[in-house]
Formats: C-alpha cells, sequence, structure tokens
C-alpha cells in the first residue's frame, strides 16, 4: 500500500469505517492472503498481501 491510498474493499467486502478495516486483520487476516481494492490517484488497484501480526518491542 501506498501512503494516500483509500481502502475501498477488502476480499471483496466494501469498506466503509476504520472499525471495519481493524477487524478484518484482527479477525480473520492474520497470515493469510487478502484482496485489498485501493483508490490511488484515481483509479482502483487491487493489491494482495499476507498482513502479519505486530510483534512487541
Amino acid at each position: 500500500l501506498h501512503a494516500g491510498d483509500i481502502v475501498v474493499e477488502l476480499d471483496g467486502a466494501f469498506v466503509v469505517t476504520t472499525t471495519a478495516v481493524q477487524r478484518l486483520m484482527v479477525e480473520d487476516a492474520i497470515d493469510r492472503p487478502i484482496e485489498i481494492t485501493v483508490w490511488r490517484n484515481g483509479a482502483l488497484v487491487d493489491v494482495i498481501t499476507a498482513p502479519r501480526e505486530l510483534q512487541g518491542e
């Protein structure tokens, strides 16, 4: 993802709040590939990534 990207969909589900993004990341997305659709520079862009759990310092 790039600075300024606006998350539109996560795994095909429309995102309307940041809470929805956080919920998916915590409940379902850690260490598995997910498709994220973002609005970037006037166009929709699909990105596939596998979020990882943050490690404590």
